[in-house]
């Protein structure tokens, strides 16, 4: 798994968390579905774009 770190501010909205730094992360979980979905920079500097990456968070707020 490849790791990226968010760094950034997130907003709570019910069951949906945004997450705005590095890159632009959404997690939503609904019952049994809880999934990650976003873009941004891994920590050594390369694109990454998917969903359920191993996410290590650094909040701002």
């Amino acid at each position: 798994m490849r790791a990226v770190r968010v760094r950034g501010f997130w907003v709570e909205l019910g069951e949906l968390i945004l997450v705005v730094g590095n890159g632009l992360f959404v997690h939503l979980h609904l019952g049994s579905f809880d999934r990650m979905f976003g873009m941004g920079v891994t920590v050594d500097g390369k694109l990454f774009l998917g969903s359920d990456p191993l996410l290590l968070f650094e909040w701002l707020n």
